[in-house]
């Protein structure tokens, strides 16, 4: 089910064209560094572990870590944060098929500036709400 929600989430992501194109389609569902000649700006997700309700199986509660990557600025990092935050709050997904999620955001969004690599970051925390259909 955790796997569904990210292809889901991910999904919701692509389709929406402004991001789509603040990003030219690089909205990856995993962490940056697994990614060879990575190209900026993008968009990296990560899941990291999803808690099952104890009651009930088709109930899970996942923290996600959304980051933003840009060499040219923080203002074009905050600017992917944004559309993202627009298209995620108060939504809710589903495949039709398996799963549904709602996300919040959980924290204030941090930025941060990889020296090595020259990049810019802006990492926000959701927390994914998974429901089997």
């Amino acid at each position: 089910m955790i796997k569904e929600s990210r292809h889901l989430l991910v999904r919701e992501l692509r389709s929406d064209t402004t991001l789509f194109s603040l990003v030219s389609g690089r909205i990856y569902p995993q962490d940056l560094a697994t990614l060879s000649n990575p190209t900026y700006p993008s968009v990296t997700i990560s899941l990291n572990g999803g808690i099952p309700d104890e009651y009930n199986q088709d109930l899970a509660d996942t923290n996600t870590v959304i980051q933003s990557y840009s060499t040219k600025s923080y203002d074009q990092c905050w600017d992917i944060y944004e559309k993202i935050k627009s298209a995620l709050v108060f939504g809710v997904f589903t495949d039709s098929v398996s799963v549904r999620i709602r996300m919040t955001e959980s924290s204030t969004p941090i930025e941060r500036y990889d020296q090595i690599g020259r990049v810019y970051i802006v990492t926000s925390s959701w927390n994914m709400m998974t429901i089997g259909v």
